[in-house]
C-alpha cells in the first residue's frame, strides 16, 4: 500500500513556529485528500490536522520541518530494536527541540495511506523516550466512514496515549483478524511511529 507523505517539505530543513507549521500541514493535505474523491466519496474530516499536531508536539518547543532519508541500516536497526519492518526511504516529519538546550523533545508525522481505492489520513507523535504522545485518525473517504468509526473510532485514539513504540505491534496483533480497519490503522501508526523514533534518535 502506498503511503503519501504530508506535509511535502522541500529539501533541507527549516524552523517554523508551531502555528505556521500546522497551517502548512493543513494546506499540504488538501490535494491528497481530493485525489481519491471518486466512488469512495469526498474526504470526511474526523479531526482537524491543526488540532492533532498541536497536541502531539510539546508547547513552546522549537519546531523544525525536516525531510530525511531513512537509510537501510537505520531501517534494519528499527526492525531489530523495535520489531517493526520499516522501509528505507525519504520521510517528511517535524522535530521538536528545547529552545534553550537544543535537546530533542519529540517528533510528529502526518501521512495518508491507500485503502481500497480510498485514503485514510493518520497522524502520530512520539516523545524522546520512544512513547506515543498522541495518535489520531484524521479522516477517511465518505464511503468508509462507518467502517472506520465502528472499528477504530475517530479523532484521537486515546488508548494509544503513552504506549511504547515497540509495543504498537502487539496492539495490532491483539486486534481480531476480521477487524480490518483497526489492524490497518494500527499497522500504519506503528510504522510511522517507528520511523519517527529512529530518525529522531539519530539527530545530532
Amino acid at each position: 500500500m502506498t503511503m503519501h507523505e504530508c506535509p511535502r517539505a522541500g529539501a533541507g530543513r527549516r524552523s517554523v513556529g508551531l502555528l505556521g507549521f500546522v497551517a502548512a500541514a493543513v494546506l499540504a493535505l488538501a490535494p491528497a485528500a481530493m485525489a481519491h474523491g471518486g466512488h469512495a466519496g469526498p474526504m470526511v474530516t474526523l479531526l482537524e490536522t491543526r488540532t492533532a499536531l498541536k497536541a502531539m508536539l510539546p508547547e513552546g518547543a522549537r519546531i523544525t520541518e525536516r525531510k530525511e532519508q531513512l537509510e537501510a541500516e537505520d531501517a534494519a536497526r528499527a526492525r531489530t530494536s523495535l520489531g517493526v519492518p520499516v522501509e528505507p526511504g525519504v520521510y517528511a516529519y517535524y522535530l521538536a527541540r528545547d529552545r534553550d538546550s537544543g535537546r530533542v523533545l519529540g517528533a510528529a508525522m502526518v501521512r495518508e495511506a491507500d485503502y481500497d481505492h480510498a485514503e485514510v489520513s493518520l497522524a502520530v507523535g512520539v516523545d524522546a523516550a520512544g512513547h506515543v504522545t498522541r495518535a489520531a485518525l484524521l479522516g477517511v473517504n465518505q464511503k468508509f466512514v462507518p467502517e472506520f468509526q465502528d472499528g477504530v473510532g475517530g479523532g484521537f485514539l486515546e488508548d494509544l496515549d503513552g504506549v511504547a513504540v515497540r509495543d504498537l505491534g502487539a496492539r495490532m496483533d491483539a486486534a481480531p483478524a476480521d477487524a480490518e480497519a483497526r489492524r490497518f490503522v494500527l499497522r500504519h501508526l506503528r510504522d510511522m511511529a517507528a520511523v519517527l523514533a529512529t530518525l529522531a534518535a539519530g539527530v545530532q
